[in-house]
């Protein structure tokens, strides 16, 4: 290792250190460095160990082990990077799909040889997901996950795995309760308002400040996701410069990741889920009221609260960062537990709430696919379909008054 002394643009003097290496595809010496703010005992050391690991990072991606000896933690590896380079997935989604793919550490040996493995082996794997009783989704997800990673390796090694078509996931069928909170996955009218009231109750008896401000932002957001139906994160980043309240539009343009950014503020404003999420939709009244009461309390913030930082989102705690969704579903869950209410409610009930509403004043399926940014017209209709008591009671009234006018 050796090191060069300069001045940077700041005038102050830094230490460029440099180690060798032998670059194993081209034979050809090539180097590395690091910068650093001064040339201390430490600071050599702390160099000399940055630089061993650039070189051990680049020799090992320039390496490809023998087939032999390839274990599937080493393919799973290789895959993962290879997937996080060309996948075209936003990284939320990139995030969601490999916390699936660390279902195959429940379930495999992440020590066997790729060479050893066959069919009876691995389906007695895969069989062992019904001891986790994961979502159908989920295990055809992990699945799918280990078909790429034994792709990926059938491509680079240029070797085939005919067992792969063969395996299977366990599939579970789902039980009463599950079908009856999945079809009822929506309020009705009065079950949002016993909600909304008791919010609103949580807001005046809150014992400070900074839990009066809470729960008024809780009250606005679940009222809010209720007239507009958009995800939890499509809310949450939404910035003043998206609402246009003199004609009452709302233009969703992304959603929030739950990062820190460069200044170490958590909430990161990403691109929308798909295409068909970037959407502007209308507003009513009540929902431009929504946004304007929630404005003016970062108004305030702003001005009387040194703690926040005015960074223009509008749903925002007491430091001016987007609200964390799970303080929502935290809320949700504390006033149905305080009204007794038994089916599961969470943001996604609200959105279901919101197209349940708008099937049951009989909006076209297009028009509510429209406003909720769904691009496939099945994740619609299956909440579309969903039949309220409402509804049900309206059939059976039409059907009555049908058998009248026959007798008669």
């Amino acid at each position: 290792m050796w090191m060069e002394e300069y001045k940077a643009s700041d005038k102050k003097v830094k230490y460029r250190f440099y180690e060798k290496y032998k670059d194993s595809m081209t034979g050809k010496k090539k180097r590395v460095s690091v910068l650093m703010n001064s040339k201390t005992k430490q600071s050599r050391k702390e160099a000399q160990r940055i630089l061993d690991e650039k070189i051990k990072k680049i020799e090992s991606s320039s390496q490809i082990e023998g087939f032999n000896t390839l274990t599937f933690k080493t393919a799973y590896d290789m895959w993962e990077r290879h997937y996080k380079v060309n996948t075209k997935n936003k990284e939320t989604t990139i995030k969601t799909y490999l916390t699936k793919g660390k279902i195959l550490y429940k379930i495999l040996d992440f020590d066997v040889l790729i060479s050893k493995l066959n069919l009876p082996y691995l389906q007695n794997c895969f069989n062992k997901l019904s001891d986790y009783q994961y979502s159908n989704q989920t295990n055809r997800d992990v699945l799918s996950i280990f078909k790429k990673v034994m792709t990926y390796i059938k491509v680079n090694y240029g070797v085939s795995f005919p067992y792969l078509n063969d395996l299977s996931v366990p599939n579970r069928a789902l039980t009463f309760d599950e079908i009856k909170s999945k079809k009822n996955n929506y309020l009705e009218q009065d079950q949002l308002k016993q909600i909304l009231d008791e919010l609103y109750v949580m807001k005046i008896t809150a014992n400070n400040i900074d839990n009066r401000r809470h729960y008024f932002f809780m009250y606005s957001i679940v009222e809010f996701l209720s007239l507009n139906g958009m995800r939890i994160g499509e809310l949450l980043a939404i910035e003043e410069e998206n609402i246009d309240l003199k004609n009452k539009k709302l233009t969703i343009d992304g959603t929030i990741q739950r990062k820190a950014n460069s200044k170490g503020q958590y909430g990161v404003k990403d691109t929308t889920k798909n295409l068909n999420s970037y959407r502007t939709i209308d507003l009513t009244n009540r929902s431009c009221e929504i946004l304007k009461a929630c404005m003016l309390e970062n108004k305030k913030a702003t001005q009387w609260d040194s703690r926040y930082i005015n960074r223009n989102f509008v749903f925002t705690n007491y430091r001016g960062n987007p609200i964390y969704f799970n303080r929502v579903n935290e809320a949700l869950e504390k006033a149905r537990t305080n009204l007794k209410i038994k089916k599961k409610i969470t943001t996604h009930t609200l959105r279901h709430t919101h197209i349940s509403l708008l099937t049951q004043m009989g909006i076209s399926l297009k028009a509510i696919m429209d406003r909720v940014g769904h691009s496939d017209y099945r994740t619609t209709l299956g909440v579309y379909t969903h039949v309220t008591n409402q509804m049900k009671n309206e059939l059976i009234n039409k059907l009555e008054n049908i058998e009248k006018k026959d007798i008669l």
